[in-house]
């Protein structure tokens, strides 16, 4: 559960902030309950699966925004294979309007071994990069 929890915090710990805090507290409570999901830390992901755990650190992220009078106009998490390393890259691009009208950008990155993924992820991914869009919670 240790490496699960160092994995997850370097992941967020590249999550680009700007001007504001959004997303420290999140972090925390995401890895507390990916302690709580996670059964077995050999298990493969599911890209379904994966993208759960992504989607609940956004939701916090949106919701973290909402509480700071920011408003969440959109984004997507991009996923590819990076044939170079044997890896699945997700990127997350997250756009916010706060009360005076400035747009702000939050993205994060993560880089994890595709062997941490079924065998169904990796064919459906193939070489192409494949775009999920980040809902705002409740509307999913």
């Amino acid at each position: 559960m240790e490496k699960l929890s160092s994995i997850f915090k370097e992941f967020f710990e590249t999550v680009q902030q700007g001007e504001d805090t959004i997303g420290e507290s999140s972090i925390k409570e995401l890895t507390d309950s990916l302690k709580n999901c996670v059964k077995f830390e050999d298990e493969k992901y599911s890209l379904e699966s994966y993208l759960e755990i992504v989607g609940k650190y956004t939701d916090q992220v949106i919701i973290e925004a909402a509480a700071k009078q920011m408003r969440y106009l959109g984004g997507e998490c991009k996923v590819i294979k990076d044939c170079d390393d044997d890896m699945l890259v997700f990127s997350l691009e997250m756009y916010f309007e706060n009360r005076t009208g400035s747009k702000m950008k939050k993205t994060a990155t993560r880089k994890i071994p595709a062997d941490k993924f079924t065998d169904d992820t990796i064919r459906f991914l193939g070489k192409e990069e494949k775009c999920f869009e980040i809902e705002k919670p409740g509307e999913k």
